[in-house]
């Protein structure tokens, strides 16, 4: 079944040929920049509460580290994704904003391993 012709269509992208990169729809973007965007102020208060819960100075430094890499992945995550929806055309500052949101996940992989 052709995804175009659903009811949900409008939402959808067609296949991919294996030569192109992927295109977001704009309510994929929509979608990104909301929910990213939304877990930004849970995520810094979070970190806050996990750093000023900590007894000694190892707690503090890994509640460090764990927030502020989950608040950087939501932050940089969102600024990336409105930037390739909104400004798409500056395809240079959209990669290095892309570059940018895949530090951020590795950070954020490095920084939830931290005991």
């Amino acid at each position: 079944m052709d995804s175009k012709k659903s009811r949900y269509g409008r939402f959808m992208n067609s296949r991919v040929p294996s030569s192109e990169r992927y295109r977001p729809t704009d309510y994929e973007h929509a979608a990104n920049c909301a929910t990213h965007g939304v877990w930004i102020i849970p995520s810094l208060v979070g970190g806050s509460v996990l750093y000023f819960l900590s007894v000694d100075q190892w707690q503090a430094a890994a509640a460090w580290l764990y927030g502020a890499g989950l608040s950087g992945l939501f932050i940089s995550s969102t600024l990336f994704h409105t930037v390739a929806w909104k400004i798409r055309h500056l395809r240079i500052v959209e990669q290095r904003f892309h570059m940018c949101d895949r530090m951020a996940i590795y950070f954020f992989i490095a920084a939830s391993y931290t005991p």
